[in-house]
């Protein structure tokens, strides 16, 4: 097609979507909230965001939060916050919403009828048929996640929310961890909640963890790659499990069985929240047009740049776990002594500092950032926190980034800890992730 027929086209489009929007085919709600509430219409058995709404029709968080407003002040919408994670709104269509899209969309679909009608049965059909495939080449285009050749995947240990795996499209797997005796799947919070989990620990819950097989490995993989799917795999740092070699065990068995296909093992040397920054930014570069094998080499040459900082004002758990001597421990209880805890090169935990009072741990762990981050305080990257039910704390230095990171890309992203990372931590600890120096040993 020449430029010509090319003007010819978008001329034709830009026309049918005045008609639609600008001459308000549907007159009581506006397109975009009839667009908005169909959505949500079709989605009523799963779990729907803003966030998930702005991905799907490409609408800024502005307007949608404007938009969504309107919505929830005419009763046509609610929004309830999830159990698990208090900052996530999940979104349904009331019964009168539900009653005002259909009366609006019976408009939507007689005029659109209409036009189809006037093509004759032939070419409404061949015109349906040129969308699908308008859609689906237009996907390709833009670099779509959801036409990616490849799929990106992690695990639970990356302690991001299953609401925003799925709106990324990221795969992931599960972890394993044992409290009292139960074996459960680290499932993001879905079999046990995160608050059960740590107050069991509060409660003298005893805990331990398994890492993923690599026979579970296997099932994870296998689908994508027989539906013609490559498949890059980041995880867990090698410094703190065995999981990565696990993963190297399927990876081989699975390039003999599937020759033609690329199998990407990349060892994040990060954990937590600071793992689910990486596998945040490799999500946006797959979804800017980047390759699988573009995506692995930059993966391998930036990781160490994701930047972790830990405190915590609770050691009983890193005492249990040897991660802090006894001795050591039982004295710093007594004088309210928090470790600052650094994920290193090697991807391992290491103490840089020992502070009086949490409070006083929160400020140095916000220094760090200001003194490691790209650009100091003028970056401008994303900033992720974890919390091991402390939400409170988390708030307060999430409040502290906001005030001293002016050019911050929104607002730092809160999430729990798992309950694999939470199970040696315990309780009370606190982690931040941002882009930043390399890391030292």
């Amino acid at each position: 097609m020449g430029f010509r027929e090319a003007e010819e086209l978008l001329d034709a489009w830009l026309w049918l979507w005045a008609q639609f929007r600008g001459r308000r085919v549907v007159d009581q709600l506006s397109f975009t909230e009839t667009v908005l509430l169909r959505m949500l219409d079709h989605s009523a058995e799963e779990d729907c965001t803003a966030t998930e709404l702005c991905r799907r029709t490409g609408i800024l968080k502005s307007q949608m939060n404007h938009v969504l407003t309107g919505l929830e002040k005419q009763g046509f919408i609610t929004g309830t916050r999830r159990q698990d994670n208090r900052r996530v709104i999940q979104l349904r269509i009331t019964p009168v919403g539900r009653e005002a899209y259909i009366k609006e969309t019976t408009k939507l679909l007689r005029y659109i009828r209409g036009i189809t009608d006037s093509l004759g049965e032939e070419k409404s059909q061949q015109l349906a048929q040129l969308m699908k495939e308008s859609v689906i080449s237009a996907q390709k285009v833009q670099g779509g996640s959801s036409m990616a050749d490849y799929v990106i995947s992690c695990s639970s240990t990356a302690d991001m929310t299953k609401e925003y795996f799925e709106s990324r499209d990221i795969k992931y797997c599960y972890f394993h961890f044992k409290i009292d005796g139960r074996d459960l799947p680290d499932d993001l919070g879905q079999t046990m909640p995160f608050k059960d989990f740590y107050q069991a620990m509060r409660d003298g819950a005893m805990t331990s963890t398994s890492q993923i097989s690599p026979g579970e490995y296997i099932d994870h993989f296998e689908p994508w790659l027989q539906a013609g799917k490559d498949v890059l795999h980041v995880t867990l740092s090698s410094g703190i499990s065995g999981t990565y070699q696990s993963c190297c065990v399927a990876a081989e068995q699975l390039r003999k069985k599937y020759p033609e296909r690329k199998i990407y093992v990349i060892d994040s040397l990060c954990a937590s929240v600071g793992y689910g920054l990486l596998v945040d930014t490799l999500a946006d570069m797959r979804d800017a047009g980047a390759t699988v094998d573009e995506l692995a080499t930059w993966a391998e040459e930036n990781k160490s740049r994701v930047q972790h900082w830990v405190c915590t004002g609770d050691l009983t758990y890193l005492i249990r776990g040897g991660r802090v001597s006894k001795v050591s421990g039982t004295v710093g209880q007594l004088l309210d002594i928090c470790p600052i805890i650094e994920v290193d090169a090697q991807g391992k935990l290491s103490t840089r500092g020992k502070i009086r009072t949490f409070r006083r741990a929160l400020q140095t762990v916000e220094d760090k950032m200001k003194a490691l981050a790209t650009d100091r305080t003028d970056y401008k990257g994303k900033a992720f926190i974890g919390h091991a039910d402390c939400i409170d704390d988390a708030e307060k230095i999430s409040a502290m980034i906001e005030r001293d990171f002016p050019n911050l890309a929104g607002k730092p992203t809160i999430n729990y800890i798992g309950t694999t990372i939470g199970s040696h931590t315990g309780p009370g600890l606190i982690v931040i992730a941002f882009w930043g120096d390399v890391r030292v040993m």
